[in-house]
């Protein structure tokens, strides 16, 4: 056999054109050209970190904001607008209960829905922006501007309505339980500090039971302990038989 038969033989042109088994194992297989590529440039690591922290900047920027969207005196101009003084009549706290007490439900319904307000657009702009924790952080800050404002030496409303707010922007189904317990108990008793009490202290175990997470237990309680906080001097007064009533300012109605 000749060099040249040895070199090219009858099943050389098959081996460039159909290389077989064996051979295939031994030739290394490149990637396509395209897969060295990124699928979108926007979509790199550093990017999306880029973006995130640019979210997170910005939703901190907000907390201060947040608060003073919570300062916002909702009973106060609707009172005034009556010739009240909601810090001087009824119980003197600027909120729901004692506008109801004063001016009737539906200029309570006003002021309830301008204070879950704070708390939902608070919320909902944090939610946009980093999720449930971006919700809960504008959420509480637009709670702790309610309860302790600046604008009127830190002394402030209950929270109730503020956190109610934040809470129908993240557990939308929960709220609308505590709704139905809140009423429940406000109409029955006429008592709106221990409808509020009860239903602070549900929230967190209404969050447990349907499965929360460390951060939703941890800011739920904290919402409910602020909450709770801030009745001491209503259940104070209920001992001693003195809380007023949310039908007016007899004590002895429920």
């Amino acid at each position: 056999m000749s060099l040249s038969s040895g070199l090219v033989g009858p099943n050389s042109g098959r081996w460039h054109s159909r290389p077989t088994t064996a051979n295939a194992t031994r030739l290394p297989c490149l990637p396509a050209e395209d897969t060295f590529a990124p699928v979108n440039a926007g979509d790199t690591t550093a990017d999306a970190f880029a973006h995130h922290n640019g979210g997170v900047l910005v939703m901190f920027l907000l907390v201060p904001v947040a608060y003073f969207l919570g300062t916002f005196p909702s009973a106060d101009l609707v009172a005034r607008r009556a010739g009240h003084d909601v810090n001087e009549e009824g119980s003197g706290n600027p909120g729901t209960s004692n506008i109801v007490r004063l001016m009737g439900w539906k200029a309570g319904a006003v002021v309830l829905l301008l204070d879950m307000g704070k708390g939902a657009l608070a919320a909902g702009v944090g939610l946009a922006l980093d999720g449930h924790r971006g919700a809960f952080i504008l959420g509480v800050a637009a709670v702790l501007g309610h309860v302790f404002p600046i604008t009127r030496h830190f002394k402030g409303g209950r929270g109730v309505a503020t956190a109610a707010g934040v809470v129908a922007v993240v557990f939308p189904f929960v709220v609308i339980v505590l709704a139905v317990v809140w009423i429940a108990i406000a109409r029955g008793l006429h008592k709106a500090s221990i409808a509020s009490v009860v239903c602070a202290a549900l929230f967190p175990v209404i969050v447990l039971v349907r499965g929360g997470g460390k951060l939703d237990l941890f800011v739920t309680c904290g919402l409910a302990a602020v909450v709770i906080v801030r009745h001491f001097s209503n259940l104070r007064r209920l001992v001693r038989g003195e809380e007023l009533g949310l039908g007016g300012d007899n004590p002895g109605r429920g």
